[in-house]
């Protein structure tokens, strides 16, 4: 009995000893924070606002991936559809 208790008083303070001796070494080995000033924002003028250009990416490229590689159809390809035969004009009847 006597050696629960003394467990249970010896724990708690090597996890507190333990703790302290990691947070002394960390606080030793991390870098410093440095203070960075507010940076103004200047809103800009309407005519500067509209004189902006729009990038348009121009995507008119080869697929590097596809380079070398030849395209095989599995589809086989069809006859030509042959025009359907004209038909004969229907011969003019005879108005009484």
């Amino acid at each position: 009995m006597k050696n629960k208790k003394t467990l249970y008083l010896l724990v708690p303070l090597v996890v507190g000893l333990w703790g302290l001796i990691g947070y002394r070494v960390w606080d030793a080995v991390k870098p410093e924070e440095e203070e960075i000033d507010p940076i103004s924002i200047v809103p800009l003028a309407a005519s500067q606002a509209d004189s902006v250009a729009l990038y348009v990416p121009d995507l008119q490229y080869p697929d590097p991936f596809l380079k070398g590689v030849r395209f095989v159809s599995n589809r086989r390809s069809a006859a030509p559809i042959a025009a359907p035969a004209s038909q004969p004009a229907p011969a003019a009847t005879p108005q009484p």
